[in-house]
């Protein structure tokens, strides 16, 4: 559920679209996607901007991007970099301390994200703290937008294999049946057979008198 914490709008952005992948399914329309978004905003000033949102600018209801946009504009910090700045400057004033630019990125760092530090040994080391602070923005805003990447193109790889899967169903029924075909036809065609043969064996040699009748009648 959101409360309206600034900090917490990345993560509840993260968890939504992960939610709205599993449920593809079920929530086609953007009016789905953006009335589900809704049942996890608490009261007050959530609500109280989602109600806004309903009767001042009810189109949003029908563009789900556009709603996660607004809604980011509303609540999402707009100035990162700054808020890291203000921070790392209240630190240093509540503790009376004077850091070095390498002691205020080391500490910076400490409450990075882990894929974030990954990314980080890929890139020198910052002179400045300001420098490392727009570094890591924009590290962390790609690692974001490549995570939502993957999970479509495994979302349409899913779909790719199940059509397949399907085709190759279908194509394989016709050679059964005509499998079976050879097998049937050799057995009528010893059926055919064994009749004669017993029929021969029934019968027995012709007597004299027999052969005799048949040569008087010209059989």
């Amino acid at each position: 559920m959101f409360d309206g914490t600034v900090s917490q709008v990345e993560g509840f952005l993260c968890e939504i679209q992960n939610a709205l992948q599993l449920q593809h399914q079920a929530l086609v329309t953007d009016y789905d996607k953006v009335l589900y978004f809704s049942f996890y905003l608490k009261d007050r000033n959530p609500l109280a901007w989602y109600a806004s949102i309903e009767k001042c600018h009810p189109h949003l209801l029908d563009d789900f991007n556009g709603f996660v946009a607004i809604f980011k504009e509303h609540f999402d910090d707009t100035d990162k970099h700054a808020t890291a700045l203000a921070k790392i400057k209240k630190l240093k004033q509540d503790a009376d301390l004077s850091f070095d630019e390498d002691s205020k990125i080391d500490h910076f760092y400490a409450g990075l994200k882990p894929r974030v530090k990954d990314a980080l040994i890929h890139f020198p080391r910052s002179k400045t703290l300001e420098e490392y602070i727009k570094l890591v923005t924009t590290l962390d805003n790609k690692i974001h937008q490549r995570q939502l990447e993957i999970k479509e193109e495994t979302s349409s790889s899913r779909s790719r294999s199940s059509v397949s899967t399907a085709n190759a169903s279908q194509s394989s029924a016709p050679h059964s049946q005509q499998a079976s075909v050879p097998a049937a036809t050799s057995l009528l065609s010893n059926t055919d057979v064994v009749p004669m043969e017993v029929d021969a064996l029934r019968r027995g040699p012709i007597s004299a008198a027999e052969r005799e009748r048949r040569h008087t009648n010209h059989l």
